[in-house]
């Protein structure tokens, strides 16, 4: 049994608590929840690998394997009780591995299966494929021969089924590792991919996300991976053999996914950040080039439409670190890329640096902004303290001034310092109407951030709140920073919890992608977050990110009951990401899952009461696999004794 440890890190910026305690105290993963669509038939595996990054639509289900060595006719292999679901788009996919004949034939109860992808020059390789299975039966693999062999077999859904793998190729080399290069042609796409090797030597090492590994000593290895491709580009797969290798074959096959609706949520704020001065942090402190941001903006802009996208921070000065004549240029041609892209394109101006009584003033870096760096949007730090300090007057005949000058320019107000209260437009003033506020801290506390808050804030910007995640220290010796010292699957489930909450009261959060700064105390060592898949410090959640932005999530329901049917509440009940607690709490517990992402989801009794099965499959293990598109609720029989 995995353990029971509630917390999977202490959270940096403690707001996420406190979103949850004040709008979901009883679901510790999902936030507040909407009246549940029918239950649907979940896929379970018989084996636990996480699943690939989501894209698109696909979503896996059933991941299980055989293997032996055949050798009496009728040469079969069987893989029992496969169930197919009810899911739609669903595909069947069947890999074989065997070290001396091919596959003669494949079948699904009575439905047989057609070969895609196959190689045989030192061991066979084939993928074998079924469009919509229905029911559950043994899929039986038929050899032409005496021979050792591996099989194994994916459900997946969400397939496009009009033209389910568009692409496929094969490779095979002598003594080396396996390794297999293809090129999509479809957006939200799956690469499988299935290599075949002598069994004197095992795999591992897999650039892909492994599915099965299986070794028939002194007969046949073979294995195979996933890989979620979400625009079409190349894509490699690759093994380390041991002992140097031996002859291998490879192939791989492209499973397209459906074309997900598009996506109409309005504007989508992502934290990008950029230069500050002369200086382009992201390359110098994680690796990170322009070109690979401007990159990621594009992709950003395909997902959410240009003209939701807006990029924060693009631009920043800090004291010791000004926008020098010399960096004008560099800079003002990485923000006219992102222009290419995003709507708006926002540069950060601190007000305790730039203001009506300091040189340059804030109308001179406005100009610099806008006229010169040709930035269109401005995040105005420190905007609650300037107007705590020069009074609700002051403050918005600059802002107005400012709106007059640039009518077009966004503003993002940070309302972090609540002691000063709201920053207020006054009657007769425009300049509200082309600004959001973004507060990162609650009223009267340098914690949390409460959905009291922001509702209060709402009243005053209606529908133009977006909370944005704070970097400062909040315990000392504490890691501090975005998700610092979080795993994977925690950092998701906070952004989730975040997400859903804040959007009960009809606020926004910022997507981060590039984060604030760090302090050396954290893993990042003071650098910036980066929660892209490559680079220093990759965290590889943005994708997730992305999903729950764009709403492809599910709800989860655990339920407890006794044998006799009576209902059970409080019982503890615990979900896994690729072995990872992502979140956990007591029945009836509420979770959400990102769809197409394989979980593990345990049940646990208490007491006099003891799990004895799942009340739909009847099965006696308190953990199973579950990856999903549709909500869902499962409940654990509990046996309490008479």
């Amino acid at each position: 049994m995995l353990g029971k440890s509630r917390g999977a890190g202490v959270l940096v910026f403690a707001m996420l608590l406190m979103l949850i305690l004040s709008a979901v105290p009883a679901a510790m993963a999902g936030g507040l929840e909407t009246t549940p669509k029918p239950d649907s038939l979940i896929a379970h595996g018989s084996a636990a690998p996480a699943a690939a990054t989501p894209s698109g639509s696909i979503v896996q289900g059933s991941v299980q394997q055989t293997s032996g060595t055949v050798s009496s006719s009728p040469y079969q292999v069987t893989i029992s009780g496969f169930t197919a679901g009810t899911q739609g788009g669903r595909l069947l996919v069947v890999g074989i591995s065997a070290n001396n004949e091919n596959a003669s034939s494949v079948a699904f109860g009575s439905a047989p299966l057609k070969k895609v992808a196959s190689s045989f020059h030192n061991n066979d390789a084939e993928f074998w494929y079924l469009p919509d299975p229905t029911g559950t039966g043994d899929i039986v693999v038929t050899m032409a021969g005496p021979t050792s062999v591996v099989a194994g077999a994916y459900l997946l859904s969400g397939v496009d089924l009009t033209n389910p793998i568009p692409t496929a190729t094969r490779s095979h080399a002598r003594a080396s590792s396996p390794t297999i290069t293809l090129t999509t042609a479809s957006p939200n796409s799956w690469v499988l991919d299935l290599p075949s090797i002598w069994g004197g030597v095992t795999l591992g090492s897999s650039s892909s996300t492994p599915q099965w590994d299986v070794n028939v000593p002194g007969g046949i290895t073979g294995a195979s991976g996933s890989l979620a491709v979400s625009t079409p580009s190349q894509v490699t797969a690759s093994w380390t053999a041991s002992g140097g290798g031996d002859a291998w074959d490879d192939v791989a096959i492209e499973v397209k996914g459906t074309t997900p609706p598009a996506y109409s949520g309005g504007p989508v704020f992502v934290w990008l950040f950029g230069y500050t001065g002369d200086s382009f942090l992201p390359e110098a402190q994680l690796g990170i080039t322009q070109d690979t941001l401007v990159n990621v903006t594009k992709n950003l802009a395909a997902t959410f439409g240009k003209d939701n996208l807006r990029v924060v921070t693009a631009v920043n000065q800090i004291r010791g670190s000004l926008i020098t004549p010399d960096g004008v240029p560099a800079i003002k041609s990485y923000v006219d890329s992102l222009g290419e892209y995003a709507s708006v394109v926002y540069g950060r101006m601190d007000m305790t640096m730039f203001n009506l009584g300091t040189t340059p003033s804030v109308y001179d870096e406005f100009s610099l902004y806008v006229n010169q760096l040709d930035l269109n949007g401005v995040w105005v730090e420190k905007a609650a303290v300037y107007y705590g300090q020069v009074g609700q007057g002051t403050f918005n005949d600059m802002m107005q001034n400012l709106t007059t000058a640039y009518p077009s320019v966004q503003f993002l107000l940070n309302q972090a310092a609540v002691k000063f209260g709201i920053v207020t437009p006054t009657n007769g003033t425009t300049w509200s109407s082309m600004a959001w506020i973004t507060p990162s801290l609650s009223q009267n506390s340098t914690n949390f951030i409460s959905l009291k808050w922001v509702q209060q804030l709402d009243a005053v910007y209606p529908g133009r709140v977006v909370v944005h995640w704070d970097s400062d220290p909040k315990v000392a010796a504490q890691p501090m920073g975005l998700f610092a010292s979080e795993t994977q699957a925690q950092e998701i489930s906070d952004f989730s919890i975040v997400w859903t909450n804040v959007a009960t009261v009809g606020a926004r959060a910022i997507i981060p992608v590039i984060g604030s700064w760090t302090c050396a105390c954290s893993d990042y060592g003071g650098t910036l977050y980066n929660s892209l898949q490559v680079g220093a410090f990759s965290r590889g959640t943005s994708p997730y990110f992305i999903q729950i932005a764009l709403g492809h999530t599910s709800r989860l329901t655990v339920l407890t009951e006794s044998t006799a049917g009576a209902a059970l509440t409080g019982f503890w009940t615990q979900l896994y990401m690729g072995g990872v607690t992502a979140a956990a709490g007591y029945t009836p517990a509420n979770f959400t899952l990102i769809d197409g992402q394989m979980y593990t989801l345990e049940a646990d009794g208490y007491g006099g009461c003891t799990f004895d099965h799942w009340q739909d499959t009847g099965n006696i293990s308190n953990q199973r696999d579950i990856a999903t598109s549709e909500d869902v609720s499962l409940t654990a029989v509990l046996n309490c004794g008479p």
